[in-house]
């Protein structure tokens, strides 16, 4: 038979983590977002690697930010 009494403080650090892990991806998507914002020089040119790479990093933005919202969500709702 298991011990439950341990069953809270799991439950309590898996939230905890849960909600850090979902900070910091959503620190991480803001962070990418402003350097896509602040592409390009003040004359507006953008560099064909800027360029080519700006689609792939908007992608892992969402993503990431996807990931913010779903460990968010799991940390307030979690398995009940």
């Amino acid at each position: 038979m298991t011990d439950l009494s341990n069953k809270p403080k799991r439950t309590l650090f898996t939230r905890k983590t849960a909600f850090v892990w979902a900070a910091l991806s959503v620190v991480l998507a803001l962070q990418w977002s402003m350097d896509l914002g602040t592409l390009g020089f003040p004359d507006s040119y953008t560099t064909p690697f800027a360029r080519g790479t700006s689609t792939l990093v908007g992608i892992l933005t969402a993503a990431c930010m996807a990931q913010g919202l779903y460990f968010f969500l799991a940390g307030v709702f979690g398995r009940r």
